[in-house]
């Protein structure tokens, strides 16, 4: 029986309209100003796979780990921004209030998966009955990318929730 869920929040207690591209646009521009090769980089790509050519590039370059970890501030302050734009689209997915708050009231641990950039922003809508706050850099488990529905979490007691995809 499970004694814990993490909720993931985008597309599961909240939706929110992140101009990813745009997002994705201005992370590019960026890196191309410090020296990322020009054709490297794309908007279509994740920002994982953005991150992963970056640090690739960086580490062929010979760039210190002092101004690695200034160039991630200036980009996740740059990610920061577009998505402190969408804090005006949120809104909160039907019945998640009253799912979180029955769940409270049965003793269940609950925790928030989110990604730390977006905690800020979406904060206001995931009520007060909330035990904790996980960011998805930390989780060491992701969810099956075939369902995208329950995934094995860092207990067999806690279930992890999130969208369901295509």
């Amino acid at each position: 029986m499970f004694k814990g869920i993490v909720f993931d929040l985008d597309g599961t207690l909240i939706h929110s309209e992140v101009d990813f591209i745009k997002m994705k646009k201005k992370m590019i521009a960026f890196l191309l100003e410090n020296g990322t090769p020009e054709g490297t980089l794309s908007p279509l790509m994740t920002t994982v796979e953005i991150m992963r050519i970056t640090e690739t590039h960086w580490e062929k370059k010979g760039v210190s780990n002092h101004e690695r970890t200034k160039l991630r501030a200036k980009i996740e302050a740059t990610m920061n921004d577009v998505e402190l734009e969408a804090l005006e689209t949120v809104i909160e997915v039907p019945g998640a209030k009253q799912v979180i708050e029955k769940l409270f009231d049965m003793r269940y641990k609950l925790a928030i998966l989110i990604n730390k950039r977006a905690s800020r922003i979406r904060r206001k809508s995931v009520g007060k009955n909330r035990n904790a706050k996980l960011f998805r850099d930390n989780f060491r488990e992701r969810r099956n990318p075939e369902t995208q529905t329950i995934s094995r979490s860092p207990s067999p007691y806690c279930a992890n929730i999130g969208p369901r995809k295509g």
